[in-house]
């Protein structure tokens, strides 16, 4: 049975797309999770910063082995459908995360992932490549061919 990443190969996906997805982790987890995350990235993986009562997130990453009859079984079962779309779209991004070098993830992770939704605006309010560059003691223009070249590795592996 196919994987998640492996039925995304057969679409042609863009980078606008594999943006969209990106930008989409942090408000999975928070439906998976039904409370507000902060999220943080170090020891070379993103970090849920609040304490739970049970391992929720390391749960979450368990689910990273699912194959697509898994998710479909789990709708059947009566999970709603939003619940397991948000396992869907961590599972994804998780597996991307894995083509990418700790530098790359850091970049991704701060120019995509860790944002909040502007509910009024309608849009992810992302850091700029500037303040990134600060964060991560780097330049403006550094950032910007790291995002630009990991976003393109992901691609190449989703479009072969």
């Amino acid at each position: 049975m196919n994987s998640i990443v492996d039925i995304l190969k057969e679409v042609q996906i863009t980078e606008e797309d594999i943006i969209l997805i990106l930008q989409k982790y942090k408000p999975a987890l928070q439906k998976i999770m039904g409370k507000q995350v902060n999220l943080d990235f170090y020891d070379d993986e993103i970090h849920v910063q609040e304490k739970f009562k049970s391992d929720e997130f390391g749960k979450i990453k368990s689910f990273g082995a699912l194959k697509i009859k898994d998710f479909n079984a789990m709708i059947k079962d009566g999970i709603p459908k939003e619940f397991v779309d948000a396992l869907v779209i961590v599972k994804v991004v998780e597996e991307w995360l894995e083509l990418l070098t700790t530098h790359e993830k850091k970049v991704i992770f701060w120019r995509y992932i860790n944002h909040d939704f502007e509910k009024d605006k309608k849009y992810y309010k992302t850091i700029s490549y500037e303040k990134i560059g600060e964060k991560l003691n780097m330049s403006k223009v550094g950032v910007y061919k790291i995002v630009k070249n990991s976003l393109r590795k992901i691609k190449r592996h989703n479009n072969i």
